[in-house]
């Protein structure tokens, strides 16, 4: 059985850290450029501040093992500083819990802590090629932007 939970991420950390690879494995583009290197502190900080929210989805049927994950960044937008949002920087979800309901689930669950914390505007982006669109739509989700990524280093 799955259970969604906020988190202390510090605590955690390590115990994610295999899942963070898998994660880097399946969606991360240049990856002959770009290695999987987490700044750590800076999650840290920004989790001391209370701007970091950390979802953990976990197997209890598996010794509690954490299987998924979502982090987001809780404040007020830029341009609209009267307004709160919550930004999706990465969420993850192993490949073997994807089957059913369980990803609508865990946005379900990111949805109703970003509720409960008082933001007014949540965000996400994925990958095209996860074909994930569906389950936004389903969840009442619009889409907005499309984004672009172009390596420009040596």
């Amino acid at each position: 059985m799955l259970t969604f939970q906020v988190e202390s991420y510090s605590k955690v950390r390590d115990e994610v850290a295999a899942l963070t690879i898998q994660h880097y494995e399946e969606i991360a583009l240049f990856k002959d450029k770009i290695k999987l290197d987490p700044d750590y502190e800076r999650y840290e900080v920004l989790e001391e501040k209370g701007i970091l929210c950390f979802i953990t989805v976990r197997d209890s049927d598996v010794g509690n093992k954490i299987v998924g994950y979502h982090i987001s960044l809780v404040m007020p937008h830029l341009h609209y500083k009267s307004t709160l949002i919550g930004i999706t920087d990465i969420f993850f979800l192993d490949k073997e819990y994807r089957q059913g309901l369980e990803g609508l689930k865990l946005f379900k669950f990111f949805e109703e802590e970003m509720l409960r914390r008082g933001v007014k505007e949540i965000m996400a982006g994925t990958k095209l090629r996860l074909n994930l669109g569906k389950m936004f739509t389903h969840l009442g989700w619009i889409e907005t932007d499309h984004m672009y990524a172009k390596w420009i280093g040596d």
